[in-house]
């Protein structure tokens, strides 16, 4: 009971992500890329003291969990991740919030998919079947002549976050610390999070409120949603956590009803039952040795 309770939590957390974002710049204007910034640098502080305790009895001065933290990260996982964050704001400015989850989930899956097909990988055909209805329900969410279809702008870009997070996902398979990889990763992402800022100064400031919920989104939802599903997924199958993460759009579309006032409409349901059933296909299908 404890850990479905951590996976509630954590997949709530997920979703928050995306109300955050919309609160922050579709409510108060924001402008995304000082989201970007303010997001990127209160997650990288919150996970600079997480990695610090998850190594404190292993390390003996501070100098040596820097280096470790550093060590576990790579410049490519850290372009990834700025890339993914920088995506995901700029996508929110006109994207409803549980659409863009949706077509984030799919992407994600469909580059995974794609990595492993590159590399010899063979779809099963509940896999194939899973991805064709994937792709289906992801092209009757963005039909043009659906009234309450996502911009194709934001849709792109929506697109280019799931990309950037397959990347990542896809980099990130190897790492020996989890905590400490992703603390490495954040801090190498400050130099590019410092130059976004700057860049979003020349702008007017941002309102309180929607700081406050940038702040929010670096460490909760993103610092702390994290750690927690790093602390989930080492309890669960490999099918289980994939599994449990098609509940976040679900989740997403009921937050964005309460706090954003925005529509289920029944096109947005049925995409979601065609999107989500495709990717459990996809992941019950899924190899036992496929990690």
């Amino acid at each position: 009971m404890q850990i479905l309770l951590l996976a509630f939590l954590c997949m709530t957390l997920f979703a928050s992500n995306s109300i955050f974002c919309r609160i922050a710049i579709a409510q108060y204007d924001m402008d995304p890329l000082e989201y970007t910034f303010i997001r990127g640098v209160s997650a990288s502080l919150v996970l600079c003291v997480i990695s610090w305790w998850h190594t404190r009895k292993k390390l003996h001065n501070h100098i040596s969990w820097w280096r470790q933290a550093w060590r576990q990260a790579s410049w490519p996982s850290a372009l990834a991740l700025f890339a993914y964050m920088l995506f995901f704001s700029l996508a929110y400015v006109s994207m409803p919030a549980a659409a863009g989850t949706l077509i984030i989930n799919a992407t994600v899956q469909c580059t995974m998919l794609g990595w492993g097909i590159a590399r010899g990988t063979r779809l099963t055909p509940g896999q194939t079947i899973g991805l064709t209805i994937v792709m289906v329900g992801l092209m009757a969410l963005t039909l043009p002549k659906v009234d309450t279809r996502p911009p194709l702008d934001a849709t792109l870009l929506e697109v280019g976050v799931g990309i950037a997070w397959g990347v990542y996902s896809i980099l990130g398979r190897e790492v020996q610390d989890a905590v400490l990889a992703t603390a490495g990763n954040f801090f190498r992402c400050v130099p590019l999070l410092i130059m976004t800022g700057g860049i979003a100064a020349l702008h007017a400031a941002a309102h309180p409120f929607a700081l406050l919920h940038a702040c929010l989104a670096g460490t909760l939802a993103t610092g702390c949603g994290y750690i927690i599903w790093y602390l989930v997924v080492a309890r669960m199958s490999l099918v289980s956590g994939s599994i449990i993460q098609l509940s976040v759009p679900v989740i997403t579309a009921i937050l964005g009803a309460i706090f954003l006032n925005e529509a289920i409409s029944l096109h947005l349901i049925l995409c979601s039952i065609g999107i989500l059933g495709g990717i459990g296909l996809v992941t019950m299908a899924r190899p036992h040795d496929d990690r």
